[in-house]
């Protein structure tokens, strides 16, 4: 795991890719038990990401929820619209509301 221990480049913080330039350029998190608001101002130092993988496949167990899926409630539209270089987003099936602004949408 290594979170939180040096460089998240360097020491291959789990979930975190990396270019050559040690710049963090994806993010993914399949089910990793992760709970509460994306904020803005956590990622506003990652202007080099090309990934943002947050999700959980959707299944249920006999009616029961998965132990570890992430769980993240607020979408903040501005998140998105600081990354310039985003090529890939998957927040599917996190429980989560809020919207997409159109400045985004026109980016496309």
């Amino acid at each position: 795991m290594n979170w939180l221990n040096g460089d998240p480049c360097l020491n291959h913080w789990y979930g975190i890719m990396c270019d050559i330039n040690l710049h963090i350029i994806g993010l993914h998190f399949f089910e990793n038990n992760m709970i509460g608001v994306l904020h803005t101002d956590s990622f506003k130092e990652l202007k080099w990401l090309k990934f943002l993988n947050i999700f959980n496949d959707g299944r249920y167990y006999e009616n029961q929820d998965v132990y570890h899926r992430n769980t993240l409630h607020v979408f903040d539209p501005k998140l998105i619209s600081q990354f310039t270089e985003l090529e890939e987003i998957n927040l599917s099936h996190l429980g989560m509301w809020g919207y997409i602004n159109a400045d985004f949408v026109k980016n496309l």
